[in-house]
């Protein structure tokens, strides 16, 4: 929750440190400890206007997750601009975790409460600005190599869910 002050953090394992946000934002530092690695995030604000944070932390994780961001985007340059957003924070050689709401959850929904049809996608609540679209692991990586990632083997991680897509995408360098 915005400015609450409760923060986790479990490890060290292999070497790394795995924290929670009072956001939620949850994360993987490796060689920093919980102590600087949550000073570096907490640095980006106290309290987060909104979704996300306004400046930059220098702490790189090995691993980010990037969960039902992109199947509320409207605007397919948005998505990429996340992704590319994301991965500033993955360490050179680490990983962005995606996942999105699939086409065959958000397709029939649409469908059946006669959602305003929009780009790709839908308006759930035009009023309130709430968009929805299923994003499918293949578009995932598509999008993941359009922000400079690649799409790390294997891609079924959360095998059996209809509801949900997924890709594991590495940054490069």
């Amino acid at each position: 929750m915005p400015g609450s002050s409760s923060w986790s953090a479990t490890g060290p394992e292999e070497g790394g440190w795995h924290f929670s946000a009072p956001t939620g934002s949850a994360g993987w530092c490796s060689g920093r400890g919980p102590v600087a690695c949550r000073e570096a995030v907490r640095r980006r604000s106290p309290e987060p206007p909104g979704f996300g944070w306004t400046t930059e932390t220098d702490c790189r994780c090995d691993l980010v997750a990037n969960v039902f961001v992109l199947s509320v985007l409207p605007d397919p340059g948005q998505r990429i601009k996340a992704l590319q957003r994301a991965a500033r924070f993955v360490r050179p050689g680490g990983h962005l975790f995606v996942v999105t709401r699939s086409p065959g959850d958000i397709e029939p929904r649409g469908a059946s409460a006669s959602w305003p049809v929009h780009h790709d996608g839908y308006w759930s609540s035009e009023a309130k600005g709430i968009f929805q679209q299923g994003v499918s692991t293949g578009e995932i990586v598509v999008l993941g190599r359009r922000a400079g990632l690649r799409p790390a083997a294997p891609q079924a991680l959360l095998a059996g869910s209809s509801a949900a897509a997924q890709g594991l995408l590495t940054k490069l360098g």
